[in-house]
């Protein structure tokens, strides 16, 4: 007997590579389903099989970069905010082509928006601590609204440090990340 479950999220990551391909040079809205399936020699009814629209694709693409994110956090193991900063800006130092493919084509805002409930969502599935403690911390009110923030200021900050020539590096926006975050006196958040 076949495992057509490894087949079938092979199928549907060759699908979503190809969509991450045709990114690299055209805008996302005006790829069509014909092109994907093209790209990765697949018939639209194959592609329909596994998604009913390109936004699926796209969710599939940004599903695969969180799970990967959230593994590279979870190896790592930051053990304060400066570690978790270096790791954090490394990952995306490593994959900056996925920051100027999601940049040059337009999706972005996409992604930031899908982003944070993805990575939330795999750092409970590999393990992060205890899975009843993580339902119970995720179910808090309190912790989602830390998160959102969090997440909504790393992700701001990113987008700024990727379009930089020369970047800055993990360490350097590390460092900077902490001064942020300290909110000192002589700095008005409001800019008076």
């Amino acid at each position: 007997m076949r495992d057509t479950s490894k087949r079938i999220q092979k199928t549907k990551d060759e699908i979503a590579n190809a969509l991450c391909s045709l990114l690299e040079t055209e805008q996302y809205d005006v790829i069509t389903i014909q092109e994907i399936a093209d790209s990765c020699s697949v018939t639209r009814r194959t592609l329909y099989r596994h998604f009913k629209t390109k936004d699926e694709i796209l969710h599939h693409c940004f599903k695969g970069c969180a799970t990967q994110f959230s593994t590279y956090i979870a190896a790592h193991a930051p053990k304060d905010f400066r570690e978790f900063c270096i790791v954090y800006f490394s990952f995306w130092n490593e994959n900056m082509n996925m920051l100027s493919i999601l940049n040059k084509s337009g999706i972005m805002y996409r992604f930031a928006s899908e982003f944070e409930s993805l990575v939330l969502m795999m750092s409970s599935q590999i393990g992060q601590g205890d899975p009843k403690a993580n339902a119970k911390h995720t179910e808090n009110s309190k912790y989602k609204y830390h998160f959102a923030y969090r997440t909504a200021g790393f992700w701001h900050v990113t987008e700024l440090w990727c379009q930089e020539h020369p970047r800055k590096s993990p360490k350097e926006m590390a460092d900077i990340m902490i001064e942020i975050t300290s909110f000192p006196k002589d700095i008005s958040i409001i800019g008076k």
